[in-house]
C-alpha cells in the first residue's frame, strides 16, 4: 500500500505538469500551418490528459487513503474543477490566452480557498 505522502506528492507534481502544459499551450498559435507547432500543440495537450489523469489516480488515493466517506460536498467541487482542467486544451484552442490564463488561475485560487478553509 502507497504512504499518504507519495500520493501528495504525486497529486501535486500532476497539478504543476497539467499548470505548465495549459500555460504552454497558451502561447502556441491556434491556426498555424507549421507541422512543427501542431506537433507541439498535440504533445501538450496529451502530456495535459496525462496529468489529469495522475491528478485523478492520486486524489482518490488520498480519499481511500484518508478514509472519507461519504464524500463531502468540497470534494465535488474538486471533482468539477479536475473536468474544468481536463478541457483545458479544448478551452485554449477555443478563448483568447489571456482569458484562459485568467479564467484557470481565478478558478485555482478559487480551489486552494476552498480546500484549506472547506466552506461546505
Amino acid at each position: 500500500m502507497l504512504s499518504l505522502s507519495f500520493y501528495k506528492m504525486l497529486h501535486l507534481s500532476g497539478l504543476f505538469i497539467l499548470m505548465m502544459s495549459l500555460g504552454a499551450l497558451c502561447f502556441i498559435p491556434k491556426n498555424t500551418f507549421d507541422p512543427q507547432q501542431r506537433g507541439t500543440r498535440k504533445l501538450l495537450a496529451a502530456l495535459n490528459g496525462i496529468a489529469a489523469l495522475v491528478v485523478f489516480v492520486a486524489g482518490f488515493g488520498m480519499m481511500a487513503k484518508l478514509k472519507i466517506h461519504p464524500w463531502p460536498l468540497w470534494f465535488y467541487y474538486k471533482v468539477f474543477v479536475w473536468i474544468m482542467f481536463s478541457m483545458s486544451p479544448f478551452f485554449a484552442k477555443l478563448w483568447s490566452p489571456r482569458i484562459v490564463i485568467l479564467f484557470y488561475s481565478f478558478l485555482a485560487v478559487l480551489t486552494v480557498y476552498v480546500i484549506t478553509v472547506k466552506p461546505f
